[in-house]
């Protein structure tokens, strides 16, 4: 299942235009900022960026995605207006 953090991750790159700066943004390492990107991918079963050595790119894909983890609510704050099942309430 998505989550919210998966959703920040992947917004914040796609606006940075790279991993190593969405990372710093985000306060993690870069390893992290990209492995959550991967996982999220995996999860989609499309990649989202293409990657170069120094930058990343929306794919179609991520061009269709990013927007609508900003959506439905509009910007409230790093992609936490998508809905989301919250684990701890039981859905």
């Amino acid at each position: 299942m998505i989550d919210l953090r998966q959703l920040e991750v992947v917004v914040s790159v796609a606006r940075a235009g790279g991993l190593t700066a969405a990372a710093r943004r985000l306060h993690v390492v870069q390893s992290a900022a990209s492995s959550t990107t991967q996982a999220l991918e995996r999860e989609l079963g499309t990649p989202l960026f293409d990657r170069t050595t120094h930058r990343v790119a929306l794919t179609a894909g991520g061009e269709a995605f990013v927007p609508a983890a900003h959506a439905p609510g509009g910007r409230s704050g790093r992609g936490r207006s998508m809905p989301y099942r919250d684990r701890r309430a039981g859905g």
